[in-house]
């Protein structure tokens, strides 16, 4: 910047990039990144979770433990995507991702009723795969931008 008078790292209303974001870009934001993260953590994440149990010889709830690091990976890129493309609301970005990975897997399975009665495991249907690595992506994202 030109102006000696400008203290450093301070926000200009007239620097570019810094525009205020609309509700309706981070709807769209974070509905892109939703999409991309269910379809990543629910058709991809558990072909490639079964490929390597029957390529490796191992058991059923080992393919469940891969196909969760899987579906982690999936919802903190998601969320991290969707943070890091929020030009004034990376923690709501992130956080609405895996908002709403949960809100469709909960309702997919059919409530409490459905995890509870579920023929996975408990610990399979009760892990934070959803919520855990939106909120790691949420802070990562908010620390970074400072």
């Amino acid at each position: 910047m030109s102006n000696p008078y400008t203290p450093p790292n301070s926000r200009v209303a007239d620097t570019p990039g810094l525009e205020n974001e609309s509700w309706l870009r981070l709807a769209g934001v974070v509905l892109t990144f939703s999409v991309m993260s269910l379809a990543l953590s629910w058709v991809l994440a558990p072909v490639i979770a079964t490929l390597l149990a029957n390529w490796a010889g191992l058991p059923n709830t080992s393919m469940l433990f891969v196909d969760l690091v899987l579906s982690c990976a999936a919802f903190f890129l998601g969320s991290f995507l969707a943070a890091l493309r929020s030009k004034r609301r990376p923690a709501l970005a992130a956080i609405a991702v895996a908002g709403i990975g949960w809100l469709v897997y909960f309702m997919e399975v059919g409530g409490i009723s459905g995890i509870l009665s579920s023929s996975y495991p408990i610990w399979y249907e009760l892990s934070p795969s959803h919520l855990g690595p939106g909120v790691v992506a949420a802070l990562i994202a908010k620390r970074g931008r400072g």
